[in-house]
């Protein structure tokens, strides 16, 4: 998109005439967007490496020295680091994760019980996820060797083997958020949010204080949501302190846990780190678009037939006489976020290439309780992945 942009007449003509001193921010940055921009007199916000940013091994290796807490871990970089690694994390009850950089369950793995075998089988498995990425990427051999060396088992940026969270506590919160940083150290967070996963896969997110299990625990031990609040806010400034430390201003997510532990202590475990607005983050934006308070994000399977365009989104979103596609969203609505249809652009047509069934998207309502209506009456037509 970038160089799209930028290898554009129209852009640069337009971009000369419309700003006095013009300004770019791009989620993912490199080198050649510096020079390009540079080149018609624009100015880049984002000077952080997102490889970096992004990496959940930096994620680790940070938290000691900015006092955030994540799950015990062990960052395997060769081969001979299996050994090392089981030996570090093998005795944990429920089992660890092994994790390579990117977003996606493809590459995120449960091992329940580490071994070496079960540790390099998990390895050899995420490479070759990352290998048959490359045939429909389009990378260079060169883009290629910067993530992974052909020779090699691991990554470069390394894997990441972390106990699972429910060795120290019971889950009372699988949560996000969103938060905001700029060049002068200024912090603020924006969003708190409930995630839904299968299998450590992402399905969907709410409003933390919609988590109706969440809540009836806060109830039943008198804990005030106003603790919870000051609890995470003191937690992702200290996370994005870490940030800040890797030259990255803007809107960022913040992955953690809430743990409930066995000396009935709650304790935040911090898993990730999202160099951009998060799924929840854009739902969190249409609540405010749409001028309402509550939302509920989902991955959705049509039971039968699909669902390919505005029009057929707004048939199958159209129940007992009601289109959620267009009702107000005060009074309950359904917008997609994303369809996963693939279309390709012929000269001046869009032609269908694979059809899905899947779609994302957002339920609103001024309620929690008008949203989970409206979830139960979706429940008869979609399935929730």
């Amino acid at each position: 998109i970038n160089e799209a942009l930028f290898d554009s007449s129209i852009f640069e003509t337009k971009i000369k005439h419309s700003f006095k001193q013009p300004f770019l921010i791009t989620t993912f940055p490199d080198g050649s967007t510096y020079k390009k921009a540079s080149k018609i007199g624009v100015r880049m916000i984002q000077s952080a490496n997102p490889a970096l940013v992004n990496a959940k091994s930096s994620f680790h290796q940070l938290s000691k020295r900015f006092g955030y807490l994540t799950c015990p871990s062990y960052i395997v970089r060769t081969y001979d680091d299996i050994k090392t690694a089981v030996k570090a994390l093998s005795g944990f009850k429920h089992g660890v994760w092994v994790k390579s950089d990117g977003s996606g369950g493809d590459t995120v793995i449960y091992l329940p019980r580490l071994t070496e075998h079960s540790l390099a089988q998990a390895i050899n498995k995420i490479r070759k996820t990352i290998m048959n990425s490359f045939d429909h990427a389009g990378f260079s051999a060169n883009e290629k060797e910067k993530i992974i060396n052909s020779g090699s088992l691991v990554p470069n940026s390394g894997i990441v083997v972390e106990a699972d969270v429910r060795n120290f506590g019971r889950i009372l919160v699988n949560g996000s958020n969103i938060v905001s940083t700029n060049y002068r150290g200024q912090i603020g967070m924006y969003g708190l949010y409930s995630q839904i996963t299968h299998n450590g896969i992402f399905c969907g997110s709410r409003n933390l204080f919609d988590d109706k299990q969440f809540k009836r625990f806060l109830l039943l031990e008198k804990i005030r949501q106003k603790k919870i609040i000051e609890m995470l806010e003191e937690n992702a400034y200290s996370v994005a302190k870490a940030v800040l430390s890797l030259n990255y201003f803007g809107v960022h997510g913040q992955d953690f846990f809430i743990v409930y532990t066995p000396k009935k202590e709650l304790r935040i475990f911090n898993s990730e780190i999202n160099g951009r607005i998060s799924n929840s983050g854009v739902a969190h934006m249409a609540t405010m678009w749409a001028g309402v308070n509550h939302f509920l994000m989902l991955n959705i399977k049509k039971k039968s037939g699909h669902c390919n365009t505005l029009k057929e989104f707004k048939k199958m979103v159209t129940i007992d006489s009601i289109d959620y596609l267009n009702n107000k969203p005060q009074d309950g609505a359904i917008w997609p976020m994303a369809f996963k249809a693939v279309w390709k652009k012929v000269k001046e047509k869009y032609i269908l290439e694979e059809s899905s069934q899947f779609v994302s998207i957002v339920i609103l309502a001024n309620t929690s309780e008008a949203i989970d209506e409206i979830k139960n009456k979706l429940a008869l037509i979609c399935d929730f992945t």
